[in-house]
């Protein structure tokens, strides 16, 4: 990277705005100093047109404008941007979008006449791959800032934070996993949204479930051979108990397992805090509206529609969700007095 030079904002030329340790933006400017500020006022309102950048700089809250190199000719300026471009454009880290200079504009009268000349045309399917590896290879080189992060939020507050940082703050801070007051209230899907909801739900899916993890899964029911196939028992099985280690980390293991894992440092328990959203509460209440849990002995419990229900109950099914194991707590004591070795 070019060093940096200190001189009057007042001037113009090529600058370099830091977003990150590793993530930058190049251009020009007339005047430095009035550039950046609509630059940063743009970032502040979250709503700069270079969404790489926006991203970024919601995620690290840095803006460090440097100049590069004062250059008083306007054409000038264009051509050592264009070179500047050419080095850095695609690499890792520039977040710069176009690969132009000159931003490719054209005059009112020039697109109308473009427009009209291109109208009916179609690419070829040669040039939809050209385009489409141009994308891969842009997005290859410039990973996502927010990619394998998690949303967190406590109150009004809430953050984009790693993995490992939300299950510190879920366990001992009270924050709660999910994005929550995103401006979102009186939101309303389409009908034909809201039909591509409805045929994704559960509906009539089986579960099948993991006897030695307790792992539990739905599938569709033509995929229950496949799933019993591949090791899988039909019903939710056990329930077990939920466990938390000193990091946060969750899990549920079978009763009779507890000991040991409270002998590893595991306490029985969820995570303070945890518990499904209000907003995702709602969800599962109107998706599971108009619907009942029907069972049948020796296959599984499923959820189907209420016109359903007289048919299978015909066929010998029965109502509900059948008997399943109730869920046993181990003595805390068991757990307070154990011999708790590393």
């Amino acid at each position: 990277m070019p060093s940096h030079t200190t001189l009057p904002e007042t001037a113009g030329g090529l600058y370099i705005i830091w977003l990150s340790d590793t993530h930058f933006y190049g251009g020009r400017a007339t005047n430095f100093k009035g550039r950046w500020g609509k630059h940063l006022r743009s970032l502040e309102e979250g709503k700069h047109v270079n969404s790489h950048a926006q991203h970024t700089f919601n995620l690290h809250h840095r803006f460090e404008a440097k100049i590069l190199e004062v250059i008083p000719d306007k054409g000038q300026r264009v051509l050592t941007e264009q070179i500047w471009l050419d080095e850095y454009w695609g690499k890792p880290g520039c977040l710069n979008i176009s690969k132009r200079a000159d931003g490719g504009g054209h005059s009112e009268e020039t697109r109308k006449k473009m427009s009209e000349t291109r109208k009916g045309m179609r690419h070829t399917e040669e040039s939809k791959k050209k385009q489409s590896a141009l994308k891969k290879l842009w997005h290859t080189q410039n990973l996502c800032p927010v990619a394998g992060l998690v949303w967190v939020h406590k109150g009004e507050d809430r953050a984009m934070v790693q993995p490992e940082e939300a299950k510190r703050l879920v366990s001992l801070e009270g924050w709660i996993l999910g994005q929550a007051g995103t401006g979102m209230t009186g939101h309303t899907h389409s009908e034909q949204t809201k039909q591509k909801m409805r045929d994704g739900s559960n509906v009539g899916w089986v579960w099948v479930h993991d006897k030695t993890t307790l792992e539990r899964k739905v599938v569709r029911p033509e995929g229950v051979e496949e799933a019993l196939g591949a090791g899988w028992a039909a019903g939710m099985g056990e329930f077990g108990s939920w466990i938390i280690s000193q990091t946060g980390e969750m899990k549920r293991v079978p009763d009779k397992d507890l000991l040991s894992w409270a002998q590893r440092g595991w306490v029985e328990g969820r995570a303070k805090g945890w518990n499904h959203s209000p907003r995702t509460r709602e969800k599962m209440s109107k998706t599971r509206a108009g619907t009942k849990w029907v069972c049948k002995e020796g296959l599984t419990s499923k959820r189907v529609a209420e016109e359903e229900v007289p048919g299978l109950l015909a066929g010998g099914w029965s109502p509900g969700k059948g008997r399943h194991k109730p869920r046993s707590i181990s003595s805390p004591v068991l757990l307070a007095t154990a011999d708790v070795t590393s």
